[in-house]
């Protein structure tokens, strides 16, 4: 296989490459934008043109930050042609304020990513800032998204918990709503351990999970795991809301309860079963013998010594969650929920499953929604949406990963409705109390944008009526989303390269050409669009090339 390049690598060489990348394509897709512009002007296709049409509050200003993101960039122009859309972040040089779908921009201050400061913003500013666009746009709505991987600001699970914590306080003084969950609901999502006891309390079923505080703790209980008498089905089915019955056979992995930097800036996209985790979370226990075992224990709590949050008033988590490890394929889920009911739902194929087409972390295959796995995944949701209560004001987004077992698969496959068997089967791992990247799915879908707005009006609007009290908006069918900058470089010039370099072999040249024209012919483009193109440009020769080098300079210094 051709070696794999990281987008968002500190490697000196490797981002340096990536910038000469895009000054070498700079002519070529200025090209396109030009033109693209030409056909725009002659075809009256602009956003103006669509703005025309009759909107449904035409009133409304929504406030949609973290901008940089592809997914905040999706939801403003859902939106544009319903509300006006106000976005902000903390990156100046934010692709998506050059949206024609955004109608102001104002820059947020940064919150350092080690909480030490330095001279950077207080979340306390944070807020503030916040309030204060909100006063002065007159902000109807707010929708918070997670920051972009280069944000000089919080992981995406402390980004999360900042924006449950101001959303509080901008609910309390001001009329503004806000389309995020309760802190004490965010927390209890985003935390493994709370998530776990969550799941159970909604009577589904979760792995065999048990939180450990230090290492003698885990010692203990593997030592415990390792004299189980072994069972010939390890997988032995429990009814709903009861973790498996601990038998013999069973193997685990360390977690922390808390995630750090690394791992929480994955949380927008699938968690991983297999290649890609870190060395503790790869490391399988109880191991061959109780030293090898006592050593992965050992090294698994070092690594996390010396780790921070930013979150105001939190101190380091120490506990550790040790969960059975399923093997199978991930698949990881997005929905939009207001007023505990769910209003947009998206299933996806985690990238690193080779039986389905998804090949790469950034390519978003939704599960076909006439499948029983899809049909299992949104019962699943709609379970835990309601097992929160109405009390809860369940408003916001929400995610969850699932692992289904190898020997299960085949029959989640195939069509088939919601059954008990089918939910029995998917194994909740996380949860994501945020918008994810599946979310990029619903782009221009109809309907989807009267579903966000339904938080304003306190009542289902006249479409949702029609098709019935439970009408959820998936994505459309054969929908794919790719990245062209992420596909040139993993498809197509790396394995020439590698080839070049007498390592690589043409068939995985002529694969990956294929790939790419066929994603350019059939696949939709994460970030182009007709109506709208700059972003697009703007992103991949303005932004990344500059946050590249902000974050390989220094490293020479």
């Amino acid at each position: 296989m051709s070696p794999k390049l990281s987008l968002f690598s500190n490697n000196f060489a490797q981002n340096t490459s990536l910038i000469l990348l895009s000054i070498l394509f700079l002519p070529f897709s200025t090209l396109v934008l030009l033109l693209n512009y030409a056909f725009c002007s002659l075809a009256s296709y602009s956003l103006s043109f669509r703005q025309r049409q009759p909107r449904r509050n035409p009133t409304k200003t929504v406030l949609i930050t973290d901008i940089s993101t592809t997914k905040a960039l999706t939801l403003s122009r859902l939106l544009a042609p319903h509300a006006r859309i106000i976005a902000a972040d903390a990156l100046f040089l934010a692709s998506g304020r050059f949206s024609t779908s955004v109608s102001k921009f104002h820059q947020l201050p940064q919150i350092s990513k080690d909480g030490h400061g330095g001279g950077v913003e207080s979340e306390s500013a944070y807020i503030s800032s916040l309030l204060s666009i909100i006063e002065k746009e007159n902000v109807d709505l707010w929708i918070p998204n997670s920051p972009s991987p280069f944000a000089p600001s919080a992981t995406p699970t402390d980004s999360i918990l900042q924006d449950a914590a101001a959303a509080e306080i901008i609910t309390k003084r001001t009329n503004c709503r806000v389309l995020q969950h309760s802190l004490l609901l965010t927390r209890k999502l985003t935390q493994k351990d709370s998530f776990v006891d969550a799941v159970r309390e909604a009577g589904l079923r979760v792995p065999e999970t048990h939180v450990v505080r230090s290492k003698e703790e885990a010692m203990k209980l593997l030592d415990e795991i390792s004299e189980r008498p072994r069972a010939e089905d390890s997988f032995e089915v429990r009814p709903m809301g009861e973790m498996e019955k601990p038998v013999g056979g069973k193997r685990f992995v360390l977690r922390r309860v808390r995630g750090e930097g690394r791992e929480s800036r994955r949380e927008q996209g699938c968690e991983r079963g297999g290649a890609g985790k870190r060395k503790d979370e790869t490391k399988l226990l109880p191991c061959d013998t109780r030293e090898e075992t006592k050593k992965a224990v050992d090294e698994a709590f070092e690594q996390r010594k010396g780790s921070t949050s930013i979150v105001k008033g939190q101190e380091e988590d120490q506990r550790y969650l040790l969960q059975e490890h399923i093997a199978g394929p991930t698949f990881c889920t997005h929905a939009l929920v207001i007023h505990n009911r769910i209003k947009t739902f998206a299933a996806v194929h985690n990238p690193s499953n080779p039986k389905f087409p998804s090949s790469s972390s950034i390519h978003l295959t939704p599960i076909p929604p006439t499948t029983r796995l899809h049909a299992a995944l949104l019962a699943f949701t709609e379970t835990f949406v309601t097992a929160q209560g109405l009390d809860s004001h369940f408003t916001g987004h929400i995610g969850f990963d699932f692992i289904v077992r190898n020997e299960h698969l085949e029959t989640m496959r195939v069509p088939g409705k919601e059954d008990e068997d089918a939910e029995m089967q998917v194994w909740p791992t996380r949860g994501v109390a945020g918008m994810r990247d599946v979310g990029v799915l619903f782009a221009g879908v109809e309907g989807v944008a009267g579903r966000y707005l339904d938080v304003l009006e306190g009542e289902e609007n006249g479409e949702e009526q029609e098709k019935g009290e439970g009408y959820v908006v998936i994505p459309p069918i054969g929908r794919k989303i790719y990245w062209i900058g992420y596909d040139l470089v993993h498809l197509l010039i790396l394995p020439l390269l590698s080839l070049l370099h007498g390592k690589g072999r043409i068939d995985e040249v002529i694969s990956g050409a294929k790939a790419v024209s066929e994603h350019c012919w059939a696949w939709k483009e994460a970030v182009y669009e007709v109506w709208d193109p700059l972003p697009w440009w703007w992103m991949y020769h303005v932004y990344l090339p500059v946050q590249l080098l902000k974050e390989t300079w220094p490293k020479r210094g």
